[in-house]
């Protein structure tokens, strides 16, 4: 989420998103968005706001890095990254 409005996340790192838009965003080089970014999981679901400065338009897309990453923000991508890497393992094991 930006704003109010959903957007499809194509890449995210500790530093940063790129997130596609319609062709008519109004988002520009510089402007600065707050990002919340949920992640579902079979039986959590991790919820991460946090500020971010645009870094790149595009006709369909957007990249944003995040300013800066604060502490609790960098433990919610942890556990984020933890119950990816869980997942992985069960379905792994299920095969």
């Amino acid at each position: 989420m930006v704003g109010n409005r959903a957007y499809s996340i194509r890449d995210w790192s500790l530093g940063g998103i790129s997130f596609e838009t319609a062709p008519d965003a109004s988002l520009t080089v510089g402007d600065k968005i707050q990002v919340v970014l949920k992640f579902r999981f079979l039986y959590d679901t991790i919820t991460i706001q946090l500020p971010a400065q645009i870094v790149r338009t595009a006709r369909r897309g957007i990249a944003a890095k995040f300013i800066p990453l604060p502490s609790v923000a960098r433990r919610q991508f942890d556990r984020v990254l933890d119950s990816l890497h869980t997942e992985r393992f069960l379905e792994s094991q299920a095969a």
